[in-house]
């Protein structure tokens, strides 16, 4: 996701839509998990749910609006999440990545759009179960950025919302554009003057729905989304229903790793 109003729209969603998608998610059997969670390979998903990760990029005002009275906007994200959120505490904890912008000049401006609140509005999150990554400082396309300027990016921007929560360790990032920078060992880890950073893991803007972390084929710098607009998650959704062998479901038991059975042709 990354804006939350009207009208609809490729980087739009309303927040009718927003929250159908919650509705269609729960019903189906889905739960919430932060980013991080999937690349620690999903310890915490109860028996019989399916684990879905939300990802809002650009850290938009729309995403988390405070109001004139001080109180978080219903109709943006934040305001959607925690309503749902408190009509089904079991079944839809607080959990989504927010990757944010940030912004070196330390007013916080870029982070959510409204600089008084911007460092409050991010230990908000935090407390609340969320999980806040990196979109870089300036939302630059690394594919086209110099060493100098990744290293820059990354090492900043990290920096900024740790000193704005601290205490919280900023662990995964979501390169603006899908674009990756020409060796992935820039993303994994680096430094710029006195700041260094490293990362666990990266998502990328397209890719559809991400394979298991235990897959020989996953990449945790290269975790492809679906990028929610007109019909796309009701397609991925009416798709795993039909087939439902393709989608991972927990058994509960953490310390056990679950996957298909094989058939196995006899021999003869």
């Amino acid at each position: 996701y990354h804006r939350i109003s009207y009208p609809e729209g490729r980087f739009q969603r309303t927040p009718q839509n927003f929250r159908g998608d919650l509705q269609r998610l729960r019903q189906a059997g889905y739960y919430p998990v932060n980013f991080i969670d999937l690349l620690h390979g999903l310890p915490a998903v109860p028996a019989g749910k399916k684990p879905v990760v939300l990802t809002f990029d650009d850290s938009d005002i729309s995403q988390f609006r405070l109001l004139a009275n001080n109180t978080i906007d219903a109709d943006s994200a934040m305001g959607i999440l925690m309503n749902f959120h408190d009509r089904y505490p079991v079944d839809w904890p607080l959990r989504a990545t927010f990757f944010v912008l940030g912004n070196d000049t330390n007013n916080y401006a870029s982070v959510f759009g409204q600089a008084k609140w911007g460092k409050a509005k991010l230990k908000y999150l935090v407390d609340s179960g969320m999980e806040v990554g990196s979109h870089t400082v300036n939302h630059v396309d690394l594919s086209v950025a110099t060493a100098e300027r990744i290293q820059w990016e990354l090492a900043v921007s990290k920096h900024v919302i740790e000193q704005a929560v601290p205490g919280y360790t900023v662990q995964t990032l979501s390169v603006p554009y899908g674009g990756f920078p020409y060796s992935l060992d820039f993303l994994k880890a680096g430094s710029w003057g006195d700041y260094s950073y490293s990362y666990a893991g990266n998502v990328a803007a397209w890719g559809g729905p991400s394979v298991s972390p235990f897959d020989a084929t996953f990449e945790p710098f290269r975790v492809s989304r679906l990028e929610v607009t007109g019909d796309s998650l009701n397609h991925w959704l009416s798709y795993f229903e039909q087939n439902p062998d393709q989608y991972y479901i927990s058994d509960g038991d953490p310390t056990r790793l679950t996957y298909p059975e094989l058939e196995v042709a006899a021999e003869e």
